[in-house]
């Protein structure tokens, strides 16, 4: 459970990071003239990202397989993305942090490849996988038993 727990936050996390690269990449659109790197990496892989790791990350924190699924995807996606940003700078197709220095380089690494790889290893563990599929608590979509608000009321109380 830990784990399921732990990847579904760290890829809400990432989902949201990536919602705040694909509103910065459409502003930057707006006010400067982009190329073809800046509107493929940019706005496409970062919309591409945050459309699975929002909602794959609730449906794993949901106990949905698919959301597991869509989670495995958007972190390979990231990953994706951050490799061609790493190429592009060093290839000088852009202005990115990955190009600009090698500090730049590792801080911008360190703040999004390692919780990305961390993610994915989190994601792949089988106890990850056994939580979402079967759990403790039976199928997700199976109902649980009765609970306290289930049972008729006994009147008067503490019979």
């Amino acid at each position: 459970m830990r784990t399921a727990v732990a990847a579904g936050v760290l890829a809400l996390l990432g989902g949201l990071w990536h919602l705040f690269g694909l509103i910065a990449a459409a502003v930057g659109l707006v006010t400067t003239q982009a190329g073809w790197y800046q509107l493929v990496v940019g706005l496409g892989l970062n919309l591409v990202v945050s459309a699975l790791l929002l909602p794959g990350s609730i449906l794993l924190l949901r106990r949905r397989p698919y959301g597991r699924l869509m989670v495995i995807a958007g972190v390979c996606a990231a990953l994706l993305s951050y490799l061609l940003a790493i190429l592009s700078g060093l290839a000088g197709l852009s202005e990115s942090a990955a190009g600009a220095s090698l500090a730049m380089a590792g801080v911008v690494l360190m703040l999004t490849l390692v919780p990305a790889v961390v993610t994915l290893g989190l994601v792949l563990v089988p106890a990850t996988s056994h939580w979402v599929n079967h759990g403790s608590g039976g199928s997700p979509d199976q109902p649980l038993g009765p609970g306290y608000a289930d049972r008729p009321m006994e009147w008067p109380p503490g019979r």
